[in-house]
């Protein structure tokens, strides 16, 4: 699972509901995605250079074309890969900073009660 900070609540005060397992597996996949896409970028480049020695003519021209065009899909991919996971960390921060919230409260309520309770 990718490396989430987990702000757990102290014993008593209410827990935030967020599935932290779901935003790492979430995480890990678009992680692999980009890799994958890398690798297929990588491997295709390889591939295209040992395809057009010595080929011309129109049909090289369409292969040059199409075969551009999936280089940029593909670099499109690992991209929007990289930036599709800035909400799921935005809201794993914001599911800590609403627990730690949380703990505070309870903290305080506890505080007030002890106050309360003494004598003066």
């Amino acid at each position: 699972m990718a490396d989430i900070e987990i702000v757990h609540p102290v014993p008593g005060a209410s827990r935030v509901n967020f599935n932290y397992a779901a935003a790492g597996s979430a995480l890990d996949a678009l992680s692999k995605m980009g890799s994958k896409l890398g690798e297929q970028s990588t491997g295709r480049a390889t591939l295209h250079d040992s395809v057009v020695v010595n080929w011309l003519g129109y049909f090289r021209n369409e292969y040059d074309r199409a075969h551009n065009l999936m280089q940029l899909t593909i670099t499109a991919g690992v991209e929007m890969a990289g930036y599709a996971g800035l909400p799921i960390w935005e809201a794993v921060a914001a599911a800590n900073q609403r627990q730690r919230e949380l703990n505070d409260e309870y903290a305080e309520t506890q505080r007030e009660n002890s106050r309360v309770q003494r004598p003066a």
